[in-house]
């Protein structure tokens, strides 16, 4: 016989709000530059538009627009070149290009790596979740998938 173990769900009201401190604005749309880069809207060997032009289409000053880029420069994703504009380098190559002796480059590394670990206690709180919920897996395709997950 089978017993099912019914657990209660609650909604949790969740929101994240990034967007109130200067560098927070910046590192959101360095991602809005990187995720165009990669999705092609910015190809490599392109030029970005302007400091202006892109301040004005993405809503931000245009010192937030240059902190932006000198972090992208940073970690290789472009570069800039005096008198012309910033070029989109390829992203395949950014690592051969990102200047790992920069503080803020070290520090969103660290920022990353503890976010990983985070995830990875997180995960294992949600494995130990499901391992003592193993009673309640009757079948033998439920076996079988909570032995994958295991």
């Amino acid at each position: 016989m089978r017993h099912l173990v019914h657990t209660p769900i609650y909604n949790v009201k969740y929101s994240w709000s990034s967007y109130k401190k200067p560098s927070q604005i910046c590192y959101s749309l360095g991602m809005e530059l990187l995720t165009g880069i990669s999705r092609g809207d910015y190809p490599a060997g392109s030029f970005l538009p302007s400091l202006e032009k892109l301040a004005k289409e993405k809503k931000v000053s245009i010192s937030t627009v240059r902190r932006t880029l000198l972090l992208l420069g940073y970690i290789g994703a472009t570069r800039s070149v005096n008198g012309v504009g910033t070029l989109v380098m390829s992203l395949d190559k950014s690592a051969d290009n990102c200047d790992f002796t920069q503080p803020i480059v070290r520090k969103r590394l660290m920022d990353f790596a503890e976010s990983l670990h985070f995830l990875a206690l997180s995960c294992r709180a949600a494995f130990l979740g499901i391992s003592h919920a193993e009673h309640a897996w009757g079948s033998e395709d439920d076996q079988r998938i909570l032995s994958a997950l295991l």
